[in-house]
């Protein structure tokens, strides 16, 4: 479950206030955050659980399936956390973005490795419709890593990100855009270069991988309301 917001706030705050629910096998629920400790839980009644040695209360919002929707903790004032699909829950979004990261890094770490490697070869330099489709995803992968780095740290600054936004988030809101653009020729490209036997297969595979990362990790943003229509 998530906190329920719905502008760039919740990216910051979607691992300092996403939290995941189980039960035991004994009855109990046990909550637990990013980095947190688990907490235990004792129902009182349906739908009304108490902290496990302590007096905070947790309250779900049942709909009319007996599904719980919503989730209000008794000390935390109006906030409001709500259940999301498992696509949208803190596993998938750090798995989806650090998986990207890595795509990322690889490309950007290949591309120049591989023109040294030409060049000590000696081998005949690459078509230019095949050095643009390098390049194109080269740069979409370092849009796509700056944007995540840029909100990596602005978590860690959360509290004065969340006063006033600093310029680089400012950017960083803006950079999601320019990479989508480039993720898309990357896209026709892709297609070009199994089409027309660009490159050997575990380059283009390779390509193809990072491609589809960087789609994975807008869609992940598109989520977060960090890319929008």
């Amino acid at each position: 479950m998530t906190v329920s917001e719905t502008s760039w706030h919740r990216v910051l705050g979607v691992m300092t206030r996403t939290f995941a629910v189980s039960s035991t096998d004994d009855g109990y629920l046990t909550t637990r955050r990013l980095g947190g400790e688990p907490r235990t839980w004792v129902e009182l009644r349906p739908g009304v659980y108490e902290a496990v040695g302590g007096q905070e209360k947790l309250v779900f919002s049942i709909d009319e399936t007996g599904r719980a929707t919503h989730v209000y903790f008794g000390n935390f004032g109006p906030a409001t956390y709500e259940r999301v699909p498992w696509y949208e829950s803190l596993t998938a979004t750090l798995g989806i973005l650090a998986g990207g990261v890595v795509a990322f890094v690889s490309l950007l770490v290949l591309l120049p490795g591989g023109y040294l490697w030409r060049r000590f070869r000696g081998d005949a330099p690459p078509a230019d419709r095949e050095r643009a489709a390098r390049w194109l995803l080269g740069v979409s992968s370092l849009l796509w890593l700056a944007t995540v780095v840029i909100f990596v740290f602005a978590w860690l600054n959360f509290n004065a990100e969340v006063a006033s936004p600093s310029l680089a988030l400012r950017v960083g809101m803006v950079l999601p855009y320019l990479a989508l653009v480039g993720t898309v020729g990357s896209a026709v490209a892709t297609v070009l270069a199994w089409r027309d036997d660009y490159w050997t297969v575990p380059i283009r595979l390779h390509y193809t991988i990072v491609t589809l990362a960087a789609f994975l990790v807008a869609w992940q943003l598109s989520l977060l309301g960090i890319l929008r229509p």
